[in-house]
């Protein structure tokens, strides 16, 4: 049985002493109570800048009522406004699926992660050195687990970045990351075994900005000019290259649940490489989501290139409601994507993929260009800080021709 507590506002200047006294009334509760009650007091900050407040009141609660946690709802606020800090779990390994030629599900227990990520954030991997074994062979719990070898100079130091691919509130709060053999991080990841555990620092970067305050904006003025013609519901389109989906498959499951219409384009090499998302698509709300697809050898959908989605009939006709875009994928196809929305005047964000190397913006080693008018300076931003989402029209893309990784 899982009750939610909600504690009220507060500024540390009226509450000197952090939050016991707002947890008091529901610790009296949980010791009340005969039922085996799991509870979580979430706390609202008004002044998010203090956490020794918060780590009191935790201790305080952990003291009093074991069976309760207190979850600090400044994390959502902080990634919000573009401010978050970042939690270390030692995550579980609770499934390692092999989908596809190098292709990898893995689901990790990170309940601090889950309760506060949001679509288009990333997390950040330790890649225990291991010995890996062939990406291409399915993981098995017959399988012995390969001993942690000695590190060498080969074996990468780095965290390896991932963008979350969905997430699990149940059972204490699981995430799932989408990913395929690229190198030797990847590599050497995929000997992770159900029952390991990896080291997982996010959710880092900004995330996508949903459709919710645009709709209500709409929604009111709508009301103002016709006072009794229904609400529509957002209608969002996605456009995924190859890997690239994997944040949109957190996205798109999110605007389904939020009640918003979700359009999906993806595109990849072959059918195979896109069943494990379609997969995950489908068990969204069908009514609310919608999939199109498209791969270079024909395989399924049709056959070429996402972005010749856009103009194929008869879906073309259908994309005249569209009031936000969405993609992620190789720089080429977020071009075409970004070209077609700002010729349409259609507000949109595109998440980058590239190399983080410490995921916190301290390094600078992901800095990208901005669009700036003639004669500016030059204007740089953080993908894993300022991003990895950006709006259309705000950094340099290269436009060279592509393939669906």
């Amino acid at each position: 049985m899982g009750i939610s507590y909600h504690g009220t506002q507060f500024d540390r200047r009226e509450n000197p002493l952090g939050l016991t006294s707002v947890c008091n009334e529901q610790i009296e509760l949980a010791r009340d109570t005969a039922l085996p009650i799991r509870g979580i007091i979430t706390v609202f900050r008004k002044n998010t800048r203090p956490r020794t407040s918060f780590e009191l009141a935790r201790k305080h609660v952990s003291a009093e009522a074991p069976n309760l946690a207190v979850h600090d709802d400044s994390r959502q606020q902080d990634c919000a406004a573009g401010r978050y800090v970042p939690c270390l779990e030692t995550a579980d390994v609770l499934r390692h699926d092999c989908v596809g030629p190098g292709l990898y599900e893995l689901e990790l227990s990170a309940p601090q992660v889950a309760a506060s990520a949001a679509p288009g954030q990333f997390v950040h991997i330790h890649v225990h050195p291991a010995q890996p074994h062939s990406p291409a062979q399915p993981h098995s719990p017959a399988q012995p687990h390969s001993p942690a070898q000695p590190h060498s100079p080969a074996q990468p130091l780095l965290r390896r970045p991932f963008s979350i691919y969905d997430i699990d509130s149940n059972a204490g709060g699981s995430i799932t990351i989408l990913y395929g053999v690229r190198g030797a991080g990847t590599l050497l990841l995929t000997n992770a075994r159900p029952g390991d555990c990896l080291d997982v620092m996010g959710p880092l970067g900004r995330g996508f900005t949903l459709p919710e305050s645009q709709s209500q904006s709409q929604s009111q003025s709508q009301s103002q000019s016709q006072p009794h013609s229904p609400a529509r519901s957002p209608h969002a389109l996605l456009i995924g290259g190859g890997l690239g989906i994997a944040p949109l498959v957190f996205l798109a499951r999110t605007l389904a649940r939020a009640g918003c219409r979700a359009t999906v384009l993806y595109g990849a090499n072959t059918a195979s490489q896109m069943q494990p998302a379609l997969l995950r698509l489908q068990a969204s709300r069908a009514e609310s989501v919608r999939v199109f697809t498209t791969t270079l050898d024909g395989s399924a959908g049709l056959a070429g290139i996402v972005t010749d989605l856009l103009t194929a009939e008869p879906l073309a006709a259908e994309l005249g409601d569209i009031d936000s875009i969405y993609t992620c994928g190789p720089e080429p196809m977020m071009a075409a994507v970004e070209q077609f929305a700002l010729a349409r005047r259609i507000r949109g964000e595109m998440s980058l993929e590239t190399s983080l190397a410490c995921g916190v913006g301290a390094c600078l080693g992901c800095a990208r260009r901005l669009k700036a008018g003639p004669g500016a300076s030059p204007v740089y931003a953080r993908v894993c800080k300022d991003g990895p989402v950006f709006s259309f029209g705000q950094v340099e893309l290269n436009p060279i021709a592509y393939g669906e990784e």
